[in-house]
């Protein structure tokens, strides 16, 4: 699968995840299918980190589009044009991608000093409620990690991408109390299927698709419900 395919596939996801939070909480497969959509937008953000050509670029792209999706994000799912207490998934993606590009740039010379910024972002994230917090922001940096260290090698990358995941998602599982988190290992098995390629380009699509989809939902949810 190209990173479009998987791009696709996560959109797909993550919209039924938000279909069923916001029409039908009671239909726990749709929060379930829903796990596996955020790992494969922290993977895809890793592998955005590592193959992008101005990394700059990247994270600026990513903060503007995390700022534009703030009001629909506290539309659909606080019903106010602002609320403090929870901040959107972009910028969890954000602050992931900071802790990968600075690994990426200074890993070899530096990694204790990189594994402390890590962790600082994480932290900076659980304190901001950004949408996964601390674990979203690991989960963008360990994936980035393991794609550094084995590239091509996906039997080892593979394997210890799974390990790390099953480690942080049970801390956060035991941190939450929500089980169905569980789940979201189960994206590594698309994961698993990627071919390094980027297939179409159009990066406008799926960031425009976060802030589109949630106004859109709240749409309904507010006018025809």
């Amino acid at each position: 699968m190209t990173s479009f395919q998987l791009k696709c596939l996560a959109a797909v996801l993550m919209l039924l995840d938000h279909i069923g939070a916001l029409f039908f909480p009671e239909q726990l497969w749709l929060r379930g299918v829903g796990r596996l959509s955020f790992p494969l937008f922290a993977f895809l953000a890793a592998e955005g980190c590592r193959y992008t050509r101005n990394l700059y670029r990247y994270l600026c792209r990513i903060a503007v589009f995390a700022t534009l999706s703030e009001v629909p994000f506290d539309l659909a799912f606080h019903n106010t044009l602002l609320f403090l207490g929870a901040q959107n998934v972009l910028w969890t993606l954000l602050l992931g991608a900071m802790a990968s590009g600075f690994w990426l740039r200074l890993g070899n010379e530096k990694p204790g000093v990189c594994l402390c910024f890590a962790a600082l972002l994480s932290v900076f994230a659980s304190f901001f409620k950004t949408d996964y917090g601390w674990y979203g922001v690991l989960l963008v940096f360990w994936f980035c990690y393991c794609g550094q260290r084995f590239g091509q090698n996906l039997r080892e990358r593979l394997f210890l991408s799974f390990t790390g995941m099953i480690a942080l998602t049970v801390l956060f599982v035991l941190e939450n109390g929500v089980l169905l988190q569980l789940l979201a290992v189960l994206a590594l098995l698309p994961i698993a299927f990627y071919n390094g390629k980027k297939g179409r380009k159009d990066f406008r699509l799926f960031y425009g698709f976060y802030p589109g989809h949630l106004l859109i939902l709240w749409g309904i949810s507010h006018f025809f419900c």
